[in-house]
């Protein structure tokens, strides 16, 4: 269930409704604080302020909430046509970083949460004719609220504008791959020191057992989510270990074999379904828990600006810069094969951990077919990998370095002219 729930937190982070639906929210309890104020403590001597009669009140709120939302529906014509662009340009995973994006769901919540804020402030104004005794109502506090956010929301129309513009610089869009490969790499690495957590360079004989209880998937897709909390739980309840077989991001088949408890005597059926709640599938990778995602982001940016339609080399240039970086990191730390969870003193979990070699395919492995074919972008490539085998600390890291470089050198002899 915990792995559902976080599944479905990815997901929302990814959405461009649930942040303005937070501010739209907050605005209707705002709102109706600020009447509530104004009934109690009001009236207020704010006659400066324009629409102070009921009717000027109405006058005032009708317009900044027609204006609101027509500004809405340009700012989200704005953001579409954003989206449209950056995925026919740089190639639909990058839409990820686009969907995630604070300054773009903050700026639609501002538009929703004041539209509704001077509905909301509309709906209780009263002119003498429409009270009891007589007396009018005009919410002066809110009133003032409401002319704030229209202002605000000024502001949060100039700042889309400037934001999306910003945000579709190609090189804007290379350095937010870059940093979002380079966080993913840097989360890699704080992985493994978290306490409990320790690296393993070996296979443990755990995992070289073919026995225990196996555990299938359930369905087709990709494995979004591993919930590594119950699992530990489950294991230490049982006092066993749980071995899993396959990593976040792939794609995993009705009946593959993803983990296996060992030792399995005496495990039922509801029991690996309790192990089986641990996992979460989708129809698409994600972001969230998976770096060679992140990977392939910029590879495919690089990709598409080595195609001959586009012809780009300087942007793979800057593509191939960022992977530099984040292999220079993950170098850094020491080799791992597997990762091992311990829970009282015992082992409970292991799990395949992603290895130098394992980023180095994602990145570079994908990427040779492509700079090959650009004298440029070979070259950059080439200069690159020499940088890091002359930098690199650890003898396998230069040794699966160098073969990519004669893998780069024999592709380049074939697709490049003499």
């Amino acid at each position: 269930m915990r792995a559902r729930l976080l599944q479905a937190w990815g997901a929302l982070r990814e959405s461009y409704w649930f942040l303005p639906a937070v501010f739209s929210v907050g605005a209707m309890l705002l709102a109706a604080g600020s009447i509530a104020i104004d009934a109690a403590y009001g009236p207020w001597d704010i006659s400066w302020l324009p629409g102070s009669s009921p009717d000027g009140a109405r006058a005032v709120l009708s317009t900044v909430a027609g204006s609101l939302i027509t500004v809405a529906g340009v700012a989200i014509s704005v953001t579409l046509v954003a989206l449209s662009t950056t995925s026919s340009a740089f190639g639909p995973r990058i839409l990820t970083l686009f969907l995630r994006d604070r300054g773009v769901q903050s700026a639609l919540g501002v538009f929703a949460g004041s539209f509704l804020f001077c509905l909301v402030v509309l709906l209780f104004v009263r002119s003498p004719l429409e009270t009891a005794d007589a007396t009018p109502f005009v919410p002066q506090l809110a009133l003032l609220a409401g002319f704030t956010t229209g202002l605000t929301s000024i502001g949060a129309f100039l700042f889309l504008v400037h934001h999306v513009s910003q945000m579709l610089h190609v090189d804007n869009v290379v350095a937010r791959a870059g940093a979002d490969l380079l966080g993913g790499v840097e989360d890699l690495i704080g992985r493994r020191k978290e306490d409990g957590v320790t690296p393993i360079d070996t296979d443990p004989e755990v995992t070289r057992d073919e026995g225990g209880a196996i555990v299938r998937a359930d369905r087709d897709g990709y494995l979004q989510v591993v919930d590594e909390g119950s699992l530990l739980e489950l294991a230490e309840r049982w006092s066993r270990v749980i071995v899993l077989e396959v990593r976040r991001g792939e794609f995993v088949t009705r009946e593959r074999v993803i983990a296996r408890v060992w030792p399995g005597d005496g495990l039922g059926e509801d029991d690996l379904e309790e192990v089986l709640s641990g996992f979460a599938w989708g129809q698409r990778r994600n972001h969230g828990q998976e770096v060679r995602f992140q990977v392939d982001q910029i590879v495919q940016i690089a990709a598409r600006a080595l195609s001959p339609g586009i012809n780009d080399p300087f942007t793979a240039m800057s593509c191939i810069d960022w992977l530099e970086a984040a292999l220079k990191r993950f170098s850094e730390v020491p080799s791992a094969r597997w990762l091992s969870q311990v829970r009282d003193g015992e082992p409970r979990l292991y799990q395949p951990a992603t290895t130098f070699a394992d980023l180095l395919e994602a990145s570079v492995g994908q990427l040779v077919p492509y700079a090959a074919s650009d004298l440029n972008a070979a070259r950059h490539l080439a200069r690159a990998l020499d940088r890091l085998a002359q930098d690199c600390g650890r003898a396998d890291c230069r040794s699966l370095l160098e073969e990519r470089a004669d893998q780069l050198l024999d592709a380049c002899r074939v697709r490049l002219p003499d």
